[in-house]
């Protein structure tokens, strides 16, 4: 059964989060023409984003105790131990306690209100959107950045998974933000990057270690893959920015490591512990075949199928359900839209290897492909995908435009020495 709400707390809490995610988002857009013009129908989208949640699919998911609702009850519980001082009373772990704790941090001032923690995530969905756009913004030329920001502006699964509350709309921020701060870094602006980077990264380590893990790998893998380009007088700067990369995976890593609960860093392992996960995703009215993986050999021979499983899945005759049919439905775009770029991959591999950001997305976007190649739930893979399709829709809607990425000759190369990283106008003021 649902819970019921309060009405004073969720007045109090829904006001303060209309007063600070208003103003935060309304700064955001302040100095962007485009986001400008868009504002009015963002915020009326979120809301009706917000509605259709708490009105349809909280009460539909009720009986089946969802998540939102096991954060409020345990939430309550958190509020309570944090204004009577009983620290010892708190999980301290990663992971869902860590979630539990925030709401009861939520919570606390105001008491306990479902609805209001919903409105809370609309503003924090919306913020993560923003973040993605400016980012994108900073390489994209004007035409593939309008495209790309109205696709995370109005794309509906990733609008309805980043407004729930729970992880995947905190997570959902803290990508935003990382791969904003990225995009500054890249920029020259080091301060500001660095600083929404770690926010970002800090975010996501404390609700999903792992997902930090892939994200320390990306940025790794576009700094390998553009410090052999850098000048000479760059190559001290570009090695201790790979030093510090592979230091804080390490850190990472090893967090993850023990979040996800793997007893030692093995093939063997890796694949008992992915059959472990995909068994126990393997239920309900979404649960697809499974057939465990014993080799890499197995894994590699099913990777089409679970890649197509990833990005396409549920197909429109697959929807048993109105949620089902939605999420098929904007699966059929998809398809057709990705289908349209083949023509153009040959120059998406040329032009991909001078840009870092475009590097990075791509690079995040596979691991967590491959990372989700093995769920055995489509229900729970279409929540997924809202940490993917960010990453995944950048080439693809990025490498129309090579300009972007090209090295153009007489232009002050950025300070990290990447000749791509040249400080291009285009886009900034979108």
């Amino acid at each position: 059964m649902m819970p019921a709400d309060d009405f004073v707390p969720g007045i109090l809490l829904g006001s303060l989060a209309a007063l600070v995610g208003g103003a935060l988002v309304s700064e955001s857009c302040r100095r962007r023409a485009f986001l400008r013009m868009l504002l009015p129908g963002l915020l009326l989208w979120r809301f009706g984003v917000f509605l259709f949640l708490v009105l349809w699919a909280l009460p539909y998911y009720a009986e089946g105790r969802a998540d939102a609702i096991a954060y409020h009850i345990k939430g309550l519980e958190a509020a309570t131990a944090i204004r009577a001082g009983a620290w010892d009373r708190l999980r301290w772990e990663f992971g869902t306690p860590a979630f539990v704790i925030w709401t009861g941090l939520l919570y606390a001032p105001f008491g306990g209100n479902l609805t209001a923690l919903y409105f809370v995530s609309m503003f924090v969905g919306l913020g993560a959107a923003i973040s993605l756009y400016k980012a994108f913004a900073l390489f994209g030329a004007p035409r593939q950045t309008r495209v790309y920001g109205l696709m995370m502006f109005f794309l509906p699964s990733y609008s309805m998974w980043t407004s729930i509350h729970g992880k995947d709309s905190w997570v959902g921020l803290g990508l935003g933000l990382s791969a904003h701060g990225y995009g500054l870094w890249l920029r020259g602006k080091a301060a500001k990057g660095v600083a929404r980077l770690a926010a970002g990264m800090l975010v996501i380590l404390v609700f999903r270690p792992h997902i930090a893990f892939l994200v320390a790998v990306a940025f790794l893998v576009s700094q390998v893959l553009f410090y052999g380009t850098a000048k000479a007088a760059s190559w001290v700067q570009g090695t201790l920015t790979l030093v510090v990369l592979a230091a804080m995976l390490l850190g990472v890593g090893h967090l993850a490591k023990g979040f996800v609960g793997l007893q030692e860093v093995s093939v063997g392992a890796a694949l008992a512990r992915n059959d472990v996960g995909a068994r126990g995703n393997a239920y309900g009215g979404s649960a697809v075949e499974y057939r465990p993986a014993l080799s890499v050999t197995e894994v590699i021979r099913g990777l089409p199928a679970g890649i197509v499983k990833v990005l396409f899945r549920p197909f429109l005759w697959e929807a048993h359900n109105f949620n089902a049919a939605l999420a098929a439905v904007e699966n059929a775009w998809l398809v057709l839209f990705s289908l349209r770029r083949l023509g153009s991959l040959g120059r998406l591999v040329k032009h991909l290897i001078r840009q870092p950001y475009w590097t990075f997305s791509t690079a995040l976007a596979i691991e967590l492909v491959l990372v989700y190649s093995s769920t055995t739930n489509l229900g729970l893979l279409s929540r997924m995908r809202a940490q993917l399709l960010p990453f995944f829709l950048v080439p693809l809607v990025g490498f129309e435009d090579a300009r972007c990425c090209r090295v153009v000759p007489g232009r002050v190369p950025h300070p990290s020495g990447y000749p791509n990283a040249v400080n291009k106008p285009s886009g900034l003021n979108l």
